[in-house]
């Protein structure tokens, strides 16, 4: 598998971005599939496999960050539009039969973190000079997990965000893929597009 090209996302100074745009990071080492959206995938499994290739079992490892969550009065790091988004992607599950996400506050703050790298930064994309990648945020923080997924976005607003991701194959197969039980989402304000919006699922 090759390995992703480290060289430094394009500033929006060098290209024409679109009214919003989209990542998604299931995470493992695997080249971007196209310029505006890249899937890639990882798990603890010595064999990384696809997401779209079937997930091996769920793990009853619990997360780091003890106790889940799922009221929002529990989640003050949440703001009231991130407040929002869970309940939006929650709906979508629920409609397919899932269960909802629980939220987790660690994976919040490190949402958060990744959103307000990229405004303050001025770059768009999953590997940032200052955080690495969203691996590297939660082996920092650490996090316990068997897989992970990230979607980026930006876009006016998190409604259209969502629109946009749940219109794409990959991001919205992250959403709804039965094997993550937890998110943190964060939105800034700021960029080419708006708002910057990521979105950490976990296993």
């Amino acid at each position: 598998m090759s390995q992703p090209n480290t060289a430094k996302s394009l500033k929006p100074t060098t290209l024409i971005y679109p009214a919003f745009i989209a990542l998604t990071f299931v995470l493992t080492y695997s080249s971007i599939v196209r310029a505006q959206t890249a899937v890639l995938v990882r798990t603890n499994d010595p064999s990384p496999k696809s997401t779209t290739q079937g997930s091996p079992p769920a793990s009853s490892l619990a997360a780091s960050s003890g106790k889940r969550v799922t009221s929002f009065h529990e989640v003050s790091v949440l703001t009231r539009e991130e407040q929002e988004l869970v309940l939006l992607i929650n709906q979508e599950r629920s409609h397919t039969g899932l269960p909802e996400l629980e939220i987790d506050p660690i994976l919040v703050k490190l949402a958060q973190a990744k959103s307000r790298d990229m405004v303050s930064e001025n770059y768009f994309g999953h590997i940032s000079e200052r955080l690495g990648t969203v691996y590297d945020q939660l082996k920092r923080a650490g996090y316990v997990y068997q897989a992970v997924a990230e979607n980026l976005t930006g876009a006016p607003n998190y409604r259209k965000a969502h629109a946009r991701l749940m219109s794409s194959s990959s991001h919205r197969g992250n959403l709804l893929n039965p094997r993550f039980t937890r998110i943190g989402v964060g939105i800034v304000k700021g960029g080419p597009f708006g708002e910057m919006i990521t979105e950490i699922l976990v296993d």
